[in-house]
């Protein structure tokens, strides 16, 4: 246990000397769509490396998901500090946190499903990004990928988009529209009694400008932050 608890020591030390990922992102560093361009290659070696841990008795078939999860929220969340890593040491599910796990969410709309890449949680005070990170894909009703624009908006918070020649994240607005680009909502930490913050998705046709789809992003209100369930994207 005294491992373990040199381990927490030591990266917490590491973190306070480390500069937040999406202020020094663009330089040495990588940023959440270099990330998501990998995502797919680091998730078959995840799949791999799950295998073995499995077969030598070190992750059971019930903790898999939510192992996985964790790694892949960890893998966006600490890959912008220069920090890739994989945790399987015992008890290591136990310390997982939600603002640090990946979930996917999934609404069925007229022209095909929305699926949604975020965390389980976001509270401002407590984030290595400026704020939640959203990644949305449209799929047609096989399940292969679609061609779509994403128009958000809110009148809860802002929405930041990376800039790459000012090598930072640019405030939008209360508005922004995304061709596929991580987008990332900022918004403050809830008040006494305040209300759920919802973000408007308008799913636009590429090539017309033209509406095919509407849905909805709720965000519960729970103590200094929110949590996204997994009933939180629906249509409208």
């Amino acid at each position: 246990m005294s491992s373990l608890r040199n381990l927490l020591i030591l990266t917490a030390l590491m973190c306070c000397f480390l500069s937040p990922a999406w202020a020094a992102e663009g330089g040495a560093f990588l940023g959440l769509d270099d990330l998501r361009e990998m995502e797919e290659a680091y998730e078959s070696f995840l799949f791999t490396f799950e295998e073995k841990l499995l077969e030598k008795g070190l992750l059971t078939a019930e903790e898999r998901e939510t192992w996985h999860n964790a790694q892949m929220g960890d893998y966006f969340s600490n890959g912008g500090f220069g920090s890739v890593l994989i945790s399987y040491y015992p008890g290591m599910l136990m310390l997982t946190r939600e603002e640090d796990t990946q979930q996917r969410l999934t609404a069925s709309l007229q022209n095909g499903n929305l699926s949604l890449m975020t965390m389980r949680r976001y509270t401002p005070e407590d984030s290595s990004l400026p704020g939640l990170m959203l990644s949305f894909e449209m799929e047609d009703s096989a399940g292969a990928p679609k061609n779509a624009g994403f128009h958000l908006s809110s009148d809860s918070g802002v929405f930041y988009l990376w800039d790459a020649i000012q090598n930072n994240y640019v405030s939008m607005g209360m508005n922004v529209e995304s061709n596929g680009e991580s987008v990332i909502f900022s918004c403050p930490t809830p008040a006494e009694n305040a209300r759920n913050p919802e973000i408007l998705i308008d799913i636009l046709d590429p090539e017309t400008g033209e509406e095919i789809g509407k849905a909805v992003l709720v965000l519960q209100v729970e103590e200094k932050g929110y949590r996204i369930d997994e009933h939180a994207l629906m249509a409208r």
